[in-house]
């Protein structure tokens, strides 16, 4: 067996997923080999929505702490915030 990034994702998809979801995973991949795009124009695009997947999905947003200098009148400054 090949020692790539893709051997290296199935082996960890196989580890992870049931094999309903693994052949999904798998069709996926190999649709995308062969130039589906699934609706993502550029790579950035896709890569950020994966890692807001991520994020909502395994429920680990990070936020800052909120310390008393950042209260104003008890409105919370959503900028304050950062996953």
């Amino acid at each position: 067996m090949k020692e790539n990034d893709l051997n290296k994702l199935l082996i960890i998809l196989a580890k992870k997923l049931d094999e309903k979801d693994y052949k999904l995973a798998t069709h996926v991949i190999l649709a995308s080999r062969h130039g589906v795009n699934y609706g993502y124009t550029y790579n950035e695009q896709f890569l950020d929505e994966a890692q807001n997947f991520y994020l909502k999905f395994k429920n680990c947003k990070k936020l800052n702490k909120l310390t008393k200098k950042q209260y104003k009148n008890n409105i919370i400054n959503f900028t304050d915030f950062v996953r």
